[in-house]
């Protein structure tokens, strides 16, 4: 990898550098060079070959999750703000941003930013809908996190937003019996082997 990150350096300036740059991004994604894919992202972006977003805000994740296991909380943050900002609709940076504030003992925040989440990339709900449950019942948030969910089931029904409606159910006191009935329902209209 070394000696193709040599190779591909030599074609800047060139008119092979755009090609040179996408192999340079693969081999630095690859050896898990955050920073340096980071840079040739931004490069590729600015010389119009596409958006590079998503990838900047994946690589700011990465950073931070290296940050979490250096345990340097505030540096973390900072690296998903910024990936927030980068690709708001991207649904990793809130989670990630979530799962810290958890782990800063700040449950309603995490809880509060997964609902923020929501709004900002409705189609990974499904995703999400394990940690909003988690987070609401921590938070204290079980029946605005169960009306939420229930309207969401309501419009795309899923397996992952019905295990989460039926942990929060069962946090809530419901019978048994009830989350038997959500399953059966949801067979019915979504037939599943993983449901059955």
């Amino acid at each position: 990898l070394d000696r193709a990150e040599e190779a591909l350096l030599k074609l800047e300036g060139t008119r092979f550098e755009g090609s040179a740059r996408l192999a340079l991004l693969a081999n630095y994604e690859r050896s898990r060079d955050w920073e340096h894919a980071a840079q040739i992202a931004q490069k590729l972006e600015s010389a119009g070959q596409g958006s590079f977003k998503g990838r900047l805000a994946h690589y700011l994740c990465e950073q931070a999750a290296s940050s979490i296991a250096a345990d340097d909380l505030a540096q973390a943050q900072t690296y998903l703000t910024q990936a927030m900002h980068i690709a708001p609709q991207a649904p990793r940076p809130r989670m990630d941003m979530a799962l810290l504030h958890n782990r800063q003992n700040n449950p309603v925040l995490a809880y509060e930013t997964l609902v923020q989440a929501l709004t900002a990339a409705p189609t990974a709900v499904a995703l999400m809908a394990p940690l909003l449950a988690r987070f609401g019942v921590a938070a204290g948030q079980v029946p605005r996190a169960l009306d939420r969910l229930k309207a969401v089931y309501t419009q795309a029904p899923s397996l992952d937003v019905l295990d989460a409606i039926v942990m929060l159910e069962a946090a809530s006191g419901a019978p048994s019996a009830t989350a038997r009935e959500w399953y059966a329902h949801h067979l019915e209209s979504e037939p599943s082997l993983v449901a059955a």
